[in-house]
Parts: C-alpha cells; structure tokens; sequence
C-alpha cells in the first residue's frame, strides 16, 4: 500500500517519541530541550537595589530644589545593613547595590547637583523610581523555564543567575547511516568506471549533527546479504538507522529483507510524494529505521520531510516542521506527476510579499539546484500546474538574508517579522470589547491591525448545502472562496498549529496582528483585569515572562505596566510604545 504524505509522517510521529531525559551541565545545555520544568529557587532580585549610579532617598523629601545631606556610601557589592535614609538626607550608592532603610527612590547621579556632603535635586522624584525591587524579575516558585523549551544563550543566563548547575534535558539521537551498492566508493579513493562516490552518508551526517544529533558513519555495505547483516546489526544498535538506496524495486534491493530477518516491523514502503517516493519506515523496539532512495535529492528530501521532524521530535522539540510561508511564482511550476511535488524554488520579497521561482532542473540527481534553492514549493497530487502569479506553499530551508557579496543562495531579503501581541484574560472580563476600541484606535493612527480569535474547541465556519462545505466534506485539505475584493480559507489540520508559526504566512502585509486569547502561547501578552470577574491574576498563577502589562479598571500592586481598560486610547499608546516603535 503506497501512503499519502501526511499519513506517513503521522506514522513517523506516532513512533517518535522523546528520548529518556538526562542531566546535562550549564556549559553543554545550550540547544538543548527542557524535559522539566524548571522554577525559580529564590526570588530575582533577592532584595530590594539600585538600576542607576545616584543616590537612595525619600521621595516625599525630593521637592525641585530641596537640598539634601549625604550621610553614607553604598558600593556595588557591600551591604546596606545599619544603613538608614533619614529624613532630609541621602545615600550614595552604585548600581546593583541594595537599597538602604528608609529609602523609596533612587536619583540618578544626572539629575543632582553635586556638592562635597549634600546634594541639590534638579527633578521631581517618585516613590519607587529607579528602584529593581525584590522578584521584579522572577518571583520564588514561578516556572521560568518551560518543559519542551529549547535552551538559547538568555536561557543560560537566567540559570547561572540561580547558580543552577545544570539541568535535566532530553537526550539527543545517535543516528547510524549506511549507504549500499556495490557502485559506491568512499570519499577519498577515486572512483571507476561506473562508480560512484559515496556523497549521500555525508550529506545525511551533516543533517543530523545540524539539528543537534549524533551521527554515527556505518561505511559501505555492499549488494550481498552478508555485508548488508553485519553492517545493519551495527546500526540498529543506535536509537534511528538511516539507510540510504537498496529499497526500490531491484533485484539487488535487499535492504528490507535483511532488516526484515532482524525482526523489525515495517510500517510502511512507499509514499506518494516526489521525490522520496520509495521511503520504507520500521520499528525495532523503540528504535527508528528509515530507509531512504540513493537518489541525492531525494535522500536529502526525504531526510528533511520525515526524518528531521522525527529526530526533532525525539530531542523533544514541539515545533518539528520547517517554517511555511505563502508565495507568489514569478514563473509556472509543473506537477507532471499525481503525488505530492516537492519542488527546489529561490524565494525573494518585495512590497507585495514574497516570490518563489524554480532554482533550476528539477531531476533528483542534479545537486546543483538543491544548493541553489532556499526553499521547497508543494504542489498537491490534484494541482498539475501553478501558473505566474499564482500561490503555492513554500517551507523554508533557510532564513532568507541579504548577502552582499552577490552569492545566488543568498541573494533573497530577510524575512520580516510580524509584530503581534495577544489578550488574554478570564471570561466576562471585556477583553472583546477592549479589543474593538483598540483596533479601531490604531487603524485611525494609520496602522494595518490583523486579529486572531483563538479558541481551543472545535470550530465549523461553513455551512452544509454550500459548495464550499461539500468540497471539504469531499475529502479538500484546503478550500479556498476568492472573490475580487475577499478570500477566505478553510483548511483542516491533523494537529494543533502555534499561532505564532501562521502569522508571517497569513499577516505578512499587517503592521501588528492582535490576538484574543491563547494563553499559553509565545507571544507577548497583555492580561485584562476587570474587579469582581476574579480576585487574582492569570498571569500570577502563570509564567510571567511573556506578559508587558495588565489593563485593569483597578488599582493593583504589582510591577508591570498599569493601563486603563477603559481606555482603548491609552491602551493604544502604549501599545505604539512598547511594540509598534520597537
């Protein structure tokens, strides 16, 4: 039976799961992903300290003009204890040094006069003014770090700041690769009449050790059965077997029978896809075993639209697939073929978004265009062509970026970034009704708004007896109503999507894009408060990380920006502030 492409990486997923987690130490974990959660084991700052080289005061003493005493000296890195701001004096102090007794402001060393035992205060002081108060940053107990998260050098930081040694992480794949045929001789020796150089066990190993795991170079087994048992005992001593040609329909393809007397389970061998059609996937245990066509191209696809993701998923990582965008063709692309096409384009942007054209001949030995191509346009099995102008689905092999030196792999702009910032609050809170005025302000102000209304249930837009509802009902993956001035797009997904991950295919012409709700995803939040709906903050019983600000019709003490939910203005003006001016 030949598979559908999502039915075989479903199959893959199913299979993939992560690793047993490990302890690794601070130094190595970078790239790594968070089998735990991780909280903090103290607060951050531990106390109460200065941002600003100045002087620690009380406000109520700081009147324009008011003359101060200067009765003390705290240094980066001493203690405050047996400090104390009196009334009608000050402190100096360093940066990072705790705040003292009695003091509830800090004024920069700029904004004094400076003489030999006073000072004389040259702007309006407030109570808590350059002040990092204790847990400002991360309370005690608040999970800081995600389970699933892939460590960066900031991740780093933050647990070197709670002298945390190092953390429990999941494990990373050792890969075994083999190449086959009788044809093939290693790099180095040079090749005969009719051989070929063993280029494809390269270029798979460089793949695995980029997304983080550990290849492990298996040789050359020859076209026997007993070269191909010894070297496939080997491999399937490691957590994935990689095989690369020996599965087609040869008479020397005996890749599957040999792995078969081993025990393994074979879930399936073929798949509609080209190229990468003749792909075999099996299980032995909880090992993975995937053997791939000898074809170049199609090794290095059939790698990156199965094997990737699976590696990926064992290393724990959610986000598994590549990055998709939508594209325009600068010229036709054709699908000669009924399977999903997986075609080598360049992909350029310009005002109108971005643009993808074929990076040259499409056979699967011609490497050539698989180092020209920055991307993999899919055409589906029922599309026979994309005409100029036309969409198509493109997944990013690399991030596009201006490369001055003229080089044709990087010759296309860097991606833009969509702004967004997401809502997010208990029921009955008003954060709709928020949401229209804020919209509506910030169009006024020129701006082009998206909004995203996430739910997690289930949701059917169409409507039986329409069209478009019996083409999905049909089997469509995607359904498409295009009228000149509007299109909508239905599409089903077999798994949850991230926001985040749709926004640059979807709002790549959208200055910002607003959304309501998803609380648990990435993206900077701001938390709706309204007094009576609860009496505690979601964001307070969540990580904080992610949320710049609460808008509430209510005093609350706590440190984030307080914006007035009863004003879309203000709440706008921040918002061109802290994210539209960024």
């Amino acid at each position: 039976m030949i598979h559908s492409f999502d039915q075989a990486l479903e199959v893959v997923l199913q299979n993939a799961l992560p690793l047993p987690p490990q302890w690794v130490a601070l130094d190595d974990l970078v790239g790594r992903v968070v089998a735990t959660d991780i909280s903090a084991p103290y607060d951050l700052p531990c106390w109460d300290n200065s941002e600003m080289d100045g002087f620690a005061v009380r406000a109520a003493d700081c009147r324009t003009f008011a003359r101060l005493s200067v009765s003390g000296f705290v240094p980066a890195g001493a203690s405050a204890e047996g400090l104390s701001v009196e009334p009608g004096t000050a402190i100096r102090i360093m940066t990072g040094a705790p705040i003292p007794a009695g003091a509830d402001a800090v004024v920069p060393i700029e904004q004094v006069t400076d003489e030999k035992n006073s000072i004389i205060i040259s702007k309006q002081v407030g109570r808590g003014d350059y002040i990092r108060f204790r847990g400002s940053d991360i309370s005690s107990g608040e999970v800081m770090i995600c389970a699933g998260q892939v460590l960066r050098p900031a991740d780093i930081n933050l647990l070197a700041s709670f002298s945390l040694s190092g953390a429990k992480v999941y494990s990373r794949p050792r890969v075994a690769i083999l190449s086959t045929g009788d044809e093939l001789v290693p790099v180095g020796e040079q090749p005969g009449s009719g051989q070929l150089i063993d280029s494809n066990s390269h270029s798979l190993a460089a793949a695995v050790r980029e997304i983080g795991a550990t290849p492990i170079m298996l040789g050359i087994a020859r076209d026997t059965l007993e070269s191909l048992r010894d070297k496939l005992s080997a491999g399937l001593q490691a957590d994935v077997l990689i095989t690369s040609a020996g599965v087609s329909t040869g008479d020397r393809d005996l890749v599957r029978e040999v792995l078969a007397e081993s025990g393994v389970q074979q879930l399936f061998w073929r798949i509609n896809i080209k190229p990468g059609g003749p792909t075999a996937f099996a299980t032995l245990d909880k090992r993975l075993i995937f053997s791939l066509p000898g074809n170049p191209v199609s090794s290095m696809i059939a790698f990156d639209q199965m094997v990737r993701p699976a590696l990926l998923a064992l290393m724990g990582v959610q986000a598994s697939t590549r990055p998709q965008i939508r594209a325009r063709l600068l010229a036709p692309l054709v699908n000669e073929t009924r399977k999903l096409r997986f075609l080598r384009v360049r992909v350029s942007e310009s005002a109108e978004g971005y643009w993808a054209e074929s990076a040259g001949d499409q056979n699967t030995g011609i490497v050539s265009t698989m180092i020209r191509a920055n991307g993999i346009a899919i055409l589906p099995p029922d599309c026979p062509r994309r005409d100029k102008g036309e969409w198509v689905d493109v997944q990013l092999l690399e991030p596009l970026v201006h490369n001055r030196a003229g080089c044709p792999r990087g010759s296309a702009p860097v991606l833009p970034t969509v702004k967004a910032l997401s809502f997010v609050a208990r029921s009955g809170t008003g954060k709709t009704t928020l949401l229209e005025g804020v919209i509506g302000e910030l169009s006024r102000r020129g701006y082009r708004v998206g909004s995203v209304k996430a739910v997690s249930h289930h949701f059917e837009v169409d409507h039986p007896g329409k069209d478009s509802f019996r083409l999905t009902q049909a089997g469509s993956a995607a359904t498409m109503i295009c009228a000149p001035d509007k299109l909508a797009l239905i599409k089903n997904f077999s798994s949850a999507r991230d926001i985040s991950g749709l926004l640059t295919s979807y709002f790549y012409d959208c200055d910002i894009v607003l959304v309501e709700g998803d609380k648990e995803g990435p993206l900077p939040k701001i938390e709706v408060f309204r007094s009576g709906c609860s009496d505690s903050l979601l964001c307070a019983e969540r990580s904080a990380a992610n949320c710049i600000a609460v808008a509430s019709d209510c005093p609350l003490d706590i440190h984030l920006p307080l914006l007035d939910l009863n004003s879309p203005v203000r709440v706008a003006d921040f918002i061109v502030s802290e994210v539209l001016s960024r």
